[in-house]
């Protein structure tokens, strides 16, 4: 049966999701619907073939990854496929887009600006992006590109996203709080931050360097504040002005 195609664009690396099963494309289309693209060139290819079997129960959820051709492999996964998508994605992505970083976090706009809200798990970044829908770009991943002078941010489409590129302003890092609080983190202590909420390529000592000074040049570029926050709208007026100017 012919492999027919689905092309997904991750912040400008465009990967095509192939299968011989409509159930699979039909999930990648519905996963990825915003970020879907046209065209046939793509920077990595993820071949779903049912006949693999490279999702052995004894070793979890693995795949086969061929990165010098740039391709990879994923077997039957008709229940948990979606899933299994993002996760293979998740893994290759930070060893795709070096000197970029891949950040978890929430992506705002506010005014033509981007504003990233990070933290661990259960942090508030979905919450904060579900108090401002209308400017939320999404609430899981980014991407960041550094030019020499300033950098890009580029929302990815992990969970809930829609494709925004906009010039970064600031970074706040949060946790929960009864009131709101905001402090200023100097570059030394943003970089011992900031380090835990990067996706860093694997095996691959070239990009994690290249992804270390790109993250050297944003703490000492971009603005990045420490945050509590209580999940209410009132605390738009920080992230639009941390100063309150």
């Amino acid at each position: 049966m012919p492999l027919a195609v689905r092309m997904v664009d991750f912040g400008g690396t465009r990967i095509a999701f192939r299968s011989p099963a409509p159930d699979f494309l039909e999930a990648v289309e519905s996963r990825y619907q915003a970020f879907l693209c046209d065209g046939e060139v793509f920077d990595f290819e993820v071949i779903h073939d049912p006949e693999e079997e490279v999702f052995r129960k004894e070793y979890g959820w693995l795949s086969r990854i061929d990165a010098e051709n740039r391709r990879a492999w994923i077997g039957s996964a008709p229940v948990r496929g979606v899933e299994v998508l993002d996760g293979v994605v998740r893994m290759l992505l930070p060893s795709l887009v070096p000197p970029d970083l891949v950040l978890h976090g929430a992506m705002l706009d506010f005014d033509g600006e981007a504003v990233l809200c990070c933290g661990r798990p259960g942090a508030g970044k979905s919450t904060i992006a579900s108090l401002f829908p209308g400017e939320a770009c999404c609430d899981e991943l980014c991407r960041l590109r550094f030019d020499g002078n300033a950098f890009e941010a580029r929302s990815l489409p992990f969970w809930r996203a829609r494709p925004r590129s906009l010039p970064l302003a600031r970074i706040f890092v949060l946790e929960h709080g009864d009131e709101h609080s905001i402090s200023d983190l100097g570059a030394s202590d943003a970089m011992r931050e900031m380090r835990k909420h990067v996706y860093w390529p694997l095996e691959d000592e070239a990009g994690a360097r290249a992804v270390f000074s790109t993250l050297s040049a944003l703490v000492s570029t971009i603005p990045v504040f420490s945050l509590a926050f209580r999940p209410d709208i009132s605390v738009r007026g920080l992230l639009e002005s941390p100063h309150g100017e």
